[in-house]
């Protein structure tokens, strides 16, 4: 992808000046690779969302999720798992008070192999708890996703519109595949455990 663009110029001879990546996602290993690069050579390089993991990693697959948006991750965990609000509720609650901390949302999320970073928890409780009292109840959570639903929506109906309009529902899918990934690869390794 980017990185490998940005590994080939960092190699050659090339006399390229500009590179225009604004619709494309990085990691910091591009934005470093970048810096490096500008250091020897005039380069401009425009560039989408620079996605962040934290320092654990295992393999090539970051193991904490870092994103600006864990609403998504959660609801879209929630949807390809099949399950409805309330079974979410009861799966990350577990003082069994219908009410969800930051801590039972820590622990919740990386018992289902999904764990966010403390940044991203951060911004999933200041969205979802819109009364300020420290726990989500099931009330926040429906009021926030059927918010979600409509914005999926609006995304999907805009996409619809063109090409012009496809930035939002890309940096969606883009979400969908890590969700979908962590799935696959937790699935796998409970395989392997097994036989």
């Amino acid at each position: 992808g980017a990185f490998a663009i940005l590994q080939s110029i960092a190699v050659s001879d090339s006399s390229l000046e500009e590179i225009d990546l604004k619709d494309v996602s990085v990691d910091m290993d591009f934005v470093d690779l970048l810096e490096q690069i500008q250091k020897r050579r005039h380069l401009v390089c425009v560039y989408g969302n620079t996605l962040r993991h934290d320092e654990t990693k295992k393999g090539n697959v970051a193991r904490v999720l870092d994103t600006d948006d864990p609403v998504t991750v959660l609801f879209e965990y929630m949807k390809q798992k099949n399950l409805r609000l309330i079974d979410l509720l009861h799966n990350l609650d577990r003082d069994h008070s219908y009410t969800i901390t930051r801590d039972e949302f820590q622990q919740g999320l990386a018992n289902i192999d999904l764990p966010l970073s403390g940044r991203s928890l951060d911004i999933l409780m200041k969205k979802l708890d819109t009364n300020r009292d420290g726990y989500v109840d099931y009330e926040e959570l429906s009021a926030r996703h059927k918010e979600h639903m409509r914005k999926v929506t609006k995304l999907r109906l805009q996409a619809d519109l063109g090409p012009n309009h496809y930035k939002g529902y890309d940096k969606l899918e883009q979400l969908r595949e890590a969700v979908r990934l962590k799935i696959s690869l937790n699935m796998t390794r409970q395989r392997t455990e097994t036989s």
